[in-house]
């Protein structure tokens, strides 16, 4: 038998692959190719990660979930991958195909523990990884966690590399490098190029609906992050129930203004990540891949005026002042409860609560980053 495993990497259109996958389980494995449920609803195969990542790589959700049990999480890994063969037994496929994006923060032969038990099974290990130009990944990835953290990761440099070589060393291994970039993507999708690319056709039917993470405009993404600064006090991957609801209200809005732009990167941020990315000529040279931005020459990275610790969007994107002041009317008239929660909020100084926002447009505008503090 043959494992195919998708390793990702991060915002490379992962989740709508991995949803087609489950919608199509059925009819793949009428052609051979088993995409084992690992657990009631789930769409991927995360909860097998702890059998590669170490625990301080591991996502802050998977932490969270086990109460920092680390005997319990690997019980209930262990118990994954026996539902997992139980399948493998029970249909006999010629391939099992594996997908998580949670793989890919794989280094230094942290793969063993799966690879050893995926070699038993397995005659050969076919490991599939996306890559993104670092700037475009870079916009997606600080967008996409701004939905979810209220304090983001520090800039650091993108690598491929090493995940990659991580997983190239590992016995019975072959490794597919692929470009996630549409004007190079089989379709110009990811389910199109993964199902002729690596499949070889075998998904015949077209999936459902697919939906993928919506997005946010850069303005929209600052607004519910300083929101969450001011009013979500549990842990910083946490999601309360009206944070969705004006998640959901920023989505709609964006999509009612229109006339969104890609997220324009600051200058000095643009600098650092092109200037401190490293695997432009491997990627090219050993897989054949190149990035419409130009990373040949590379030099001293520019470490002025990057943001120390956690991270505001506003530090990372410019941002349109009309976008943000047409956000703000659209959400104060649409959602106006959500005012009220900052109204005992204080910002600057200690009198600054009894000026809700809804009162005083000029003070939103200082808190979300358009103008200086001022004492009204």
């Amino acid at each position: 038998m043959k494992t195919i495993l998708h390793i990702g990497s991060h915002k490379t259109g992962s989740s709508s692959l991995k949803i087609a996958l489950a919608q199509q389980r059925e009819q793949l494995l009428g052609t051979g190719i088993l995409y084992p449920e690992s657990a009631p609803g789930l769409t991927a195969h995360h909860n097998l990660s702890p059998l590669l990542v170490r625990e301080s790589d591991l996502w802050l959700s998977v932490h969270a979930y086990y109460n920092g049990d680390r005997a319990k999480m690997l019980a209930s890994t262990n118990r994954v991958w026996e539902r997992i063969v139980q399948q493998v037994e029970h249909h006999r496929p010629d391939t099992l195909l594996l997908a998580s994006e949670a793989f890919f923060n794989v280094i230094d032969g942290q793969a063993a523990p799966l690879w050893d038990r995926l070699a038993e099974i397995s005659d050969q290990i076919h490991v599939v990884a996306y890559v993104r130009d670092p700037l475009s990944y870079c916009s997606a990835f600080y967008i996409e966690e701004s939905k979810r953290l209220r304090s983001l990761p520090s800039l650091q440099p993108i690598r491929y590399r090493p995940q990659i070589e991580s997983f190239a060393a590992l016995p019975k291994a072959e490794v597919t490098v692929r470009n996630y970039n549409r004007s190079t993507l089989i379709g110009a999708d990811i389910i199109t190029d993964f199902n002729s690319a690596i499949l070889q056709g075998r998904l015949k039917q077209p999936p459902r609906s697919v939906a993928s993470n919506p997005t946010l405009s850069a303005e929209s993404a600052s607004i519910f992050q300083r929101y969450k600064a001011q009013t979500n006090s549990g842990p910083n991957w946490q999601l309360e129930r009206r944070d969705r609801r004006i998640l959901a209200k920023l989505q709609t809005i964006d999509a009612a203004i229109g006339d969104s732009q890609r997220p324009v990167l600051r200058p000095h941020i643009k600098a650092f990540i092109r200037d401190s990315f490293q695997d432009a000529e491997w990627l090219r040279a050993r897989h054949g891949i190149a990035f419409p931005t130009d990373y040949s020459g590379i030099g001293e990275s520019c470490q002025q005026g990057l943001p120390d610790g956690a991270v505001q969007l506003d530090q990372v994107f410019d941002l349109d002042d009309r976008r943000l002041a047409a956000v703000h009317e659209r959400l104060e008239t649409e959602l106006p409860e959500l005012w009220h929660l900052f109204e005992h909020t204080p910002i600057w100084h200690p009198d600054s609560f009894k000026y809700t926002f809804f009162r005083n447009r000029r003070r939103f505008l200082n808190w979300i980053g358009l103008g200086e503090p001022k004492r009204f």
